[in-house]
């Protein structure tokens, strides 16, 4: 669920740095550094999420059998 909102916001502060470069470079460079701080953090969940899902992946192993 958290990743749809980070991915939501994602394009929210694209499109509104977009905007804002037009009426005020500095509040649009916050704006993309935002949404780089948000595109890590979507990286990192989906890297942990990986780690997690390995993890199960091989505590069910059963191909010894």
């Amino acid at each position: 669920m958290i990743k749809y909102l980070l991915i939501a916001f994602i394009v929210i502060a694209q499109l509104l740095g977009y905007v804002l470069l037009f009426f005020n470079i500095t509040w649009a460079i916050i704006s993309f550094v935002i949404e780089a701080i948000l595109i890590i953090w979507l990286i990192a969940l989906f890297i942990k999420d990986k780690r997690k899902e390995k993890e199960e992946d091989d505590e069910n192993d059963y191909s010894n059998y």
